[in-house]
């Protein structure tokens, strides 16, 4: 009996499975055609798990991801596909977070130090993309993801809007995405000549 070979697809699909974040349901696909006698072909079928549960950003989401790089972005994409609660935005980020991301990124061949990941979190923060509301706790901007409808949604928002007055910050500029990285260093009013 042959023995099942590991793939790095078949490690992604099992440690998205065992958090329970996820589920995976079986499937069968065709891998490859066999030419037998007679110029019969027979396809040859593998079984395969793919993931469900799908994970919906709200349109708002291409803007908000536009200007943000590297680990920020890993960080991101960790954060909502692994820790956020889609119900209230809120996520930790504490050293277990610090480490189970580490966990997820050496499945990619990176790492990061955790002076690296924090400072990550800060940039999202600067971003526009996440407030914190406690020690440890953070809100994912709700114009990014969450809500289980418009009304838990426009309620996120209205929640994000009070952690922000509460840091005395300006609820106007700071719950949108932050359109520019920098002065443009050409004019923007056509294609370029």
């Amino acid at each position: 009996m042959k023995a099942k070979r590991v793939t790095p697809h078949g490690d992604y699909v099992r440690y998205c499975c065992t958090n329970n974040r996820f589920s995976c349901y079986q499937t069968t696909k065709v891998m490859k055609h066999k030419v037998e006698i007679d110029n019969v072909v027979i396809p040859e079928f593998k079984s395969d798990r793919l993931l469900q549960k799908p994970i919906s950003l709200h349109p708002e989401a291409a803007a908000f991801l536009f200007h943000i790089d590297g680990c920020a972005r890993k960080l991101l994409t960790y954060i909502i596909f692994f820790e956020v609660d889609i119900e209230s935005c809120l996520f930790a980020f504490n050293a277990k977070v610090i480490y189970n991301f580490n966990e997820y990124c050496n499945m990619f061949g990176s790492a990061y130090s955790d002076k690296v990941i924090r400072k990550a979190i800060g940039q999202l923060s600067r971003r526009n993309v996440a407030i914190s509301t406690a020690r440890g706790t953070y809100m994912l901007n709700p114009l990014l993801y969450g809500g289980i409808s418009p009304g838990t949604r426009k309620e996120l928002i209205t929640k994000y809007g009070s952690y922000l007055l509460k840091k005395k910050k300006d609820v106007a500029e700071c719950s949108y995405p932050i359109y520019t990285r920098s002065k443009p260093t050409r004019s923007h009013t056509g294609a370029p000549k």
